[in-house]
């Protein structure tokens, strides 16, 4: 088992300026490898193309071992430096780029002139598919110095804006955190207030019940007396002690209403902090990770009615249970295998939410889907599979 070099490495490869000059390779090579793209620019594309997670994978492909302690900028150094060179790491890197990115790949080899290749990159950019367009460009070698330029300055600007977005984040979630400690202790000191006047709404029930029964054993010992003489001044005690019992439970009552409203009051603030936190932990999370592209939001209300793209007709039945389960319903759309596309449409227009096992559909009906919940300012909610957990913890999350 081999690993990974001491903790202290030497420095990944120096980013080029936007006004270098790349070094020019042979009219005649159609595609650069990794360590073959000029202007060390291996830094940026492994950056951009591979996340933390994706790294840590290759290590134990290649039977490479991760030291304890070891940061992820180290890792992502250690892979710098090897893309540089020709070698076993470089070369299980370039599979893996052209692997997962086949496709843009294909597309960027028939385009010929800087237009093509300028909508090509800003539809990428525009739909965050920048990874695979940014290994296209980098190693075709039919693409001109000037756009690779381009390329490389869009993507290093958009490094600046996440980490931007993530700090502002950051800094909304500990506005929010402390706000929600601020209501909490609110809470806690006017559910101590009612707790005390509870006990003493107690104390007093106690004592007029005491007074009561005491009366009710001096009206038995004196009761001849007290028909010879009428309602004696006893009596009107009696019944003004009746009264204030009455007025005492009524005023317990309103209490015991008021402290259950605070106790709800509670727990739908716990509830808004625990989703508050969710959220900006995601945020944070889809700032460093890969590239952007998926949507998932919670709406404001419960879905009336999900949309559901692709996947295998067997588990339609069981998915349309789950959403009824939660007061949904289900329509169903097959991608595109006997119903037509142009279908989508109108079943995105009528429905709160799209779902998407991206597992079991195709490219073109999931890439329309979501198009058109961005137009229609629907939630579209990719699934990891096709599988009806997956769906059922999908739904809840969208659940307000």
């Amino acid at each position: 088992m081999c690993s990974l070099p001491p903790k202290r490495w030497p420095p990944s490869p120096r980013l080029p300026l936007l006004g270098a000059t790349l070094a020019a390779e042979p009219a005649h090579k159609r595609r650069y490898e990794l360590w073959e793209v000029p202007g060390g620019l291996q830094c940026s594309i492994i950056g951009t193309c591979l996340a933390h997670q994706d790294l840590v994978r290759l290590t134990r492909r290649l039977r490479l071992a991760i030291e304890d302690g070891a940061a992820d900028y180290e890792v992502h150094a250690y892979f710098v430096r090897e893309a540089s060179r020709p070698g076993e790491v470089a070369r299980v890197l370039q599979k893996e780029l052209d692997r997962r990115f086949e496709g843009q790949l294909r597309r960027v080899g028939r385009l010929k002139s800087d237009a093509e290749l300028s909508v090509f990159w800003k539809e990428a950019y525009d739909n965050g598919r920048i990874a695979g367009a940014y290994w296209a460009v980098m190693t075709y070698s039919h693409v001109s110095e000037e756009f690779r330029q381009k390329a490389f300055g869009d993507v290093h600007m958009l490094s600046h804006v996440l980490g931007r977005t993530t700090h502002a984040a950051a800094v909304k979630a500990s506005e929010l955190e402390s706000r929600i400690e601020e209501l909490e202790a609110k809470l806690a000191r006017q559910a101590e207030r009612h707790a005390e006047a509870i006990a003493a709404r107690d104390r007093e029930i106690t004592r007029l019940s005491a007074t009561r029964m005491n009366v009710a054993c001096y009206s038995q010992e004196n009761a001849r007396a007290v028909q010879s003489v009428g309602v004696t001044v006893a009596g009107r005690r009696h019944v003004a002690r009746e009264r204030a019992l009455v007025s005492a439970r009524e005023r317990a009552r309103h209490a015991e209403a008021a402290v259950e409203r605070l106790e709800a009051q509670l727990r739908r603030v716990a509830r808004t902090s625990i989703s508050r936190r969710r959220r900006a932990q995601s945020a944070a999370a889809d700032a460093v990770g890969a590239c952007p592209g998926a949507e998932a939001c919670r709406l404001d209300v419960s879905p009336r009615r999900v949309l559901y793209l692709g996947g295998r007709p067997s588990a339609i039945e069981r998915l349309r249970a789950i959403a009824a389960s939660v007061n949904a319903e289900l329509l169903h759309h097959d991608g595109g295998v006997e119903q037509t596309a142009d279908l989508i449409d109108g079943f995105v227009t009528r429905c709160d939410v799209v779902f998407c096992p991206i597992d079991c559909i195709s490219h073109g009906a999931c890439e329309r889907a979501k198009a058109l919940c961005r137009k229609y300012d629907k939630a579209f909610v990719p699934l990891r599979s096709s599988g009806a957990s997956t769906f059922k913890r999908a739904l809840r999350s969208v659940q307000p």
